[in-house]
């Protein structure tokens, strides 16, 4: 959940003017309030890659489609049917992604907002989604090579242990 207000080293303050007592935790970590109401801030790391200066600024339309694959025993994943669109946007409402200069962005969609940082792993670059805490397995959007485009491909594990569906992002100016 989003909680708003403004923050400092003792106190986390509610735009009613609430204080609530802020708890160091562990690894950086704050719990603002006391128990089932209460919330943790965690510390996001930035950015470790520089960015490439094609990706920043706003993109206003989008498409989302996935495919589900089947992992086979030699590692190849097979198709189990044909992509499928799930969501598009045009410019109306946009811009759907905003890419900064220090590696983070924020997009939202019609019902979500969500905060991501640039990061390399595995030698690719790709963008992560900042909830720590909130999912059992991050989530990782590789950055797939486009000259016309921002593609984003997200790997999202199936119930099975060999069931993937692959879920690929679009975006354009």
């Amino acid at each position: 959940r989003e909680q708003c207000g403004e923050i400092d080293e003792t106190e986390f303050r509610t735009p009613a003017g609430r204080a609530v007592a802020i708890t160091a935790e562990d690894n950086g970590v704050l719990r603002v309030g006391p128990g089932v109401t209460g919330f943790f801030l965690v510390p996001i790391a930035p950015s470790d890659v520089s960015i490439d200066p094609s990706l920043v600024g706003p993109w206003s339309q989008y498409e989302i489609s996935e495919q589900d694959f089947l992992v086979r025993p030699d590692g190849f994943e097979q198709a189990l049917n044909d992509p499928v669109r799930i969501a598009v946007a045009r410019g109306d409402g946009g811009p759907w992604l905003k890419v900064n200069a220090d590696g983070r962005a924020r997009g939202r969609g019609k019902f979500v907002t969500f905060d991501l940082t640039l990061r390399e792993i595995d030698g690719e670059h790709a963008f992560t989604v900042d909830a720590p805490g909130c999912r059992d397995r991050p989530r990782t959007l590789r950055i797939l090579p486009d000259t016309q485009a921002l593609v984003l491909q997200e790997k999202i594990i199936g119930e099975a242990a060999d069931e993937i569906r692959i879920r690929t992002y679009i975006f354009r100016r």
